[in-house]
This record gives structure tokens, sequence and C-alpha cells, in this order.
């Protein structure tokens, strides 16, 4: 692929670590098979302009901590997708998803036990991402209502960015869901992992295993501070 039709697709600050992948023929056949879908009528999820949407509002050099999840969500809301290229978001259909929601009250759960009154479900997940957070799917497309039908595709360019770029960092990962845990290996030797269970529907707690504890507390003792989880609507 020719990388000056992607650069602007990604903060600069990952230009040099991700072009060597964009100009490669591994990238060639995943944009190959994605432009042949297209031609033959298939909706394909998210907009193809958000594609890498998650390595633009995350700069590399703001790294504090990955999250792996798993695909972007196949399905489409009043004829949108609802996938934003970034994991769990929801900002273009302004629909917070039971995956979302389950996510919020796992880590409300495990930080405030159900006594906090003020965080924001919020189907934007900036927030986060401006904080150091890299929202990652395990695949970066999906065809319409195929779940996650794109995992192979994509398996080239998540190995590289966690072997080649990520490995090199010592930030830590978490696993969510069983196509995430896929990559476990690849870091398993470079990088702190938390592997955690899927996000299920409406109904279904999620045990973060005090995992989002567990990061903060790994980061202030490499002098990075912390992260703040949960998107706190201060009341005054």
């Amino acid at each position: 692929m020719n990388w000056n039709s992607f650069k602007s697709k990604f903060h600069k600050s990952w230009h040099k670590d991700i072009k060597p992948f964009i100009e490669s023929k591994e990238c060639d056949e995943i944009y190959k098979f994605l432009k042949e879908e297209t031609k033959a009528g298939v909706r394909i999820a998210p907009a193809s302009s958000n594609t890498f949407r998650t390595f633009f509002i995350t700069p590399l050099d703001e790294v504090k901590c990955v999250i792996i999840g798993g695909a972007p969500y196949d399905r489409y809301y009043k004829d949108q997708p609802i996938a934003t290229g970034v994991l769990l978001d929801c900002s273009i259909t302004k629909q917070v998803t039971p995956q979302l929601k389950n996510f919020y009250e796992g880590i409300e759960k495990e930080f405030y036990d159900g006594i906090n009154l003020n965080y924001v479900q919020d189907w934007n997940l900036d927030y986060l991402a401006e904080r150091g957070v890299l929202l990652l799917n395990s695949s970066l497309t999906v065809e319409k209502d195929k779940i996650n039908n794109h995992f192979e595709i994509w398996k080239p360019f998540i190995s590289f960015i966690l072997k080649e770029i990520i490995s090199w960092m010592d930030v830590p990962v978490i696993l969510i869901g069983e196509e995430a845990q896929f990559y476990r290996k690849l870091i398993n030797a470079t990088n702190y992992i938390y592997p955690l269970s899927t996000l299920k529907g409406i109904g279904q707690k999620w045990d973060t295993k005090n995992t989002f504890n567990y990061v903060n507390k790994r980061l202030s003792n490499n002098d990075l501070g912390s992260i703040m989880w949960l998107n706190i609507d201060v009341p005054f």
C-alpha cells in the first residue's frame, strides 16, 4: 500500500513504527480482500475512514495501557455501523451497547462497589483514549451481521502491533474475551498481561478481577501515574 495514502489516518507519533507494515505484502493482502468484498456489495464496519481511528486519537508516546477486546460491533443502528474504530466506543450511534454498559458497571463495582452515582456511562470513549489507553479490537473490520468474521484477515496486523511495537514498551495489556487471548503468547514474556472474560449482553455481570486497580498500581510503581477509568461528573 502507498504510505502517503495512509499516514493521515495515524497520529504522527505512530508513523515511523507503523509504516513498515502499511508498505508490506501483508497489508496489500488485507486491502485486496476488503476492496473485493466492498466491490461485491458486502457491508463492512466500521466505515473505512474510521478503520485506524484508535491509532489517531491515542498517541504512541502517551500509551500507558493497551486493552484488546473482540471484533468491532457487527450490527448497524438506523443504517449506520455502531463500530467507530475504537474498542467498545459507540459515538456514532450514541447508544450505549450492553457490552459497554457491562464494561462501565464492572469497573464501577471494582472501584466503588455500587455507590458511585456521578460517573457517566458515555457512548464516547475518547476520554479513556486521551488518558493513554489504547482501545484495540482484535480485528479492525467485520462484515455486517457476521460476528468476528475478519479475525483471520487482521492477524498479521495485530501481531505486528504487539510484537514490533507494544512488546518494546513494557506497558500492561488487558485481554478481554476469547479472540484477544490468542495474542497472549506474542507478548507474554515482554508485557504484564491481565486476561479477562468476554463482555456479555444484558443481565450478564462482568468480573474485572480487580484488574484495573492492579494496572494503576503497576503504573504508579513505574512513576507513570494512574488512569481514571471512569468519566466522573463532579457535582460542583
